[in-house]
């Protein structure tokens, strides 16, 4: 029987048999390669957190191939490679999607760098250019960039903040990211025109400087505390508020004239089709030419043994600017 990473308990997994699922209407069944982990997979893992009841399954990132569809698919068929948003049943060796969140895998991508785009790209892709994000213009019509024509990533190695990096970028913008230094040279390939430390006393003044404190927009994708600091980082006008969208709204005071929104961590089922089209029509060109890059791979060695290894690191904060992968043969 095929094998899958299963939650027994809080902070308790193991590697189980189970069935092969089936696909159901609308829907594909991927033999993964390869399955990226997240830092929510081990908040879900670690803490409980979403779980309802167990055993449960984890897992929102692969990349393989196609054993089986359902009924009214008609985009794919038995042997296609593709990467996915699976349904929470990434880490096995056979996961389900809806055919509207996966895709065609690129052909220069391998299993493992695709695994990679999947979570992050839809959360950038809502947070940076939908309705209930920045509104930002899609790269489809990108624009000269002017020095006034700012965007600020907070997070600019992390998955989410290197896409949301990359298409900024693409979209005509000039990106302000904040790395630790050691990733400063990385997030600049990606074509931010500045990066500054996040660690700095005085990263908000620095930022403020550089964008002649005429910046309005900022992408945080890290959450927490940062929140404020982006926050703090823009022009504060009440005729004309500023926009920090958060992948986490922290608690405290904002400046008058900067409103906060919360993203979503890649779904929302209100934007199923303009996030199907963003990707389906946009990126996957863009991947494919190499335009934007997949996040660095890190593989932790296992397969679905290593996936307990990989949420472990990612629970004591040792990962920086990479994603974890696991390999299944």
């Amino acid at each position: 029987m095929p094998k899958a990473f299963v939650l027994t308990g809080p902070n308790k997994w193991a590697v189980e048999d189970v069935e092969i699922p089936s696909a159901k209407d609308g829907q594909v069944v991927i033999k993964v390669n390869a399955a990226a982990v997240n830092p929510l997979d081990a908040k879900m893992a670690k803490e409980g957190f979403m779980i309802r009841s167990y055993p449960a399954r984890l897992g929102v990132d692969v990349s393989g191939t196609i054993s089986a569809i359902g009924p009214n698919v008609t985009t794919f068929k038995v042997g296609d490679a593709v990467f996915a948003r699976p349904q929470l049943d990434g880490f096995a060796e056979y996961a389900t999607a809806t055919v509207n969140h996966a895709w065609h895998k690129p052909a220069n991508l391998s299993h493992e760098q695709a695994a990679t785009i999947p979570v992050g790209t839809l959360t950038a892709v809502i947070g940076l250019f939908s309705e209930k994000g920045l509104k930002l213009a899609r790269p489809k019509d990108a624009k000269t960039p002017t020095p006034r024509e700012y965007l600020l990533v907070w997070g600019g190695s992390s998955t989410v903040g290197s896409y949301a990096v990359q298409l900024a970028v693409a979209a005509g913008y000039a990106v302000i990211a904040t790395a630790s230094p050691k990733q400063h040279e990385a997030v600049r390939a990606l074509g931010a025109a500045h990066v500054v430390d996040y660690n700095a006393p005085d990263v908000v003044e620095q930022i403020r400087k550089l964008t002649q404190g005429e910046c309005r927009l900022a992408f945080n994708a890290v959450g927490g505390e940062a929140t404020l600091q982006a926050a703090a980082a823009l022009r504060a006008d009440t005729g004309n508020p500023s926009t920090v969208v958060t992948v986490a709204i922290a608690s405290g005071e904002v400046p008058a004239g900067v409103t906060l929104l919360p993203t979503i961590m890649g779904f929302d089922p209100t934007l199923i089709e303009f996030v199907k089209e963003v990707i389906g029509d946009e990126l996957l060109m863009y991947f494919a030419d190499g335009k934007i890059k997949t996040s660095q791979v890190r593989i932790v060695e296992g397969g679905l043994n290593g996936v307990g290894e990989a949420l472990e690191l990612l629970a004591t904060k040792k990962v920086r600017g990479e994603k974890l992968v696991i390999v299944l043969k």
